[in-house]
């Protein structure tokens, strides 16, 4: 069988996103209470359209719609630290950027929304056991300016695989499904991405 296999595969779990959204409203409260007027276009930047980012940053826009009656706007972008530098250059008046991968510098934290996980997920067969089988291989670190590349980068470093020794894509994670040319993907994501539970085991 020639199919992919996850090393961590958790299926998704619908109360959680609602959990998230709950904890979110509560600080938005105080977003809303405590900061000067509202624009009357408020934007959010997430990600790539159709990951995690962005379905529940869509989410998030409907409620602050719903609280504030304000027109929010939610914008793609290749992720966390392209999310950084759009918020500090005020272009954005809300990121989603994942925790430690850009400076913090300048910005305010309002809620943590779930806690992100790495993953290592590999094609059935590919001859991957271990990381330095990574070596020579075409895997999915994530498009530049993600925040899921940056951890990617930080594991291949840890055990010195330069970018010369790999052939990286930049595609959404779940191509390995149906693109039989990469043998992996580095995948830093929290275990309420549905994504992750079309991942066969």
């Amino acid at each position: 069988m020639s199919g992919p296999v996850g090393i961590l595969k958790i299926s998704s779990h619908q109360w959680v996103v609602w959990v998230v959204l709950f904890i979110f409203g509560l600080s938005l409260a105080t977003w809303v209470y405590t900061r000067d007027p509202l624009p009357h276009v408020i934007r959010i930047v997430s990600a790539s359209d159709g990951g995690l980012y962005h379905k529940i940053a869509v989410a998030l826009a409907r409620r602050i719609e719903a609280r504030t009656g304000k027109k929010v706007v939610v914008l793609t972008t290749k992720g966390s630290v392209e999310n950084a530098r759009l918020l500090s250059a005020g272009e954005a008046d809300l990121a989603i950027i994942q925790a430690g991968s850009t400076s913090a510098e300048g910005m305010m934290a309002i809620s943590r929304l779930y806690p992100d996980v790495l993953h290592v997920v590999v094609r059935r067969n590919s001859g991957i056991h271990q990381v330095l089988d990574l070596k020579g291989k075409t895997i999915i670190v994530g498009p530049e300016g993600s925040g899921m590349r940056q951890l990617a980068r930080t594991l291949l470093d840890h055990y010195r695989i330069d970018d010369a020794d790999i052939n990286a894509s930049d595609k959404y994670f779940t191509a390995i499904l149906t693109d039989k040319k990469i043998d992996a993907a580095i995948v830093t994501t929290g275990f309420i991405n549905p994504d992750l539970g079309a991942l066969p085991g």
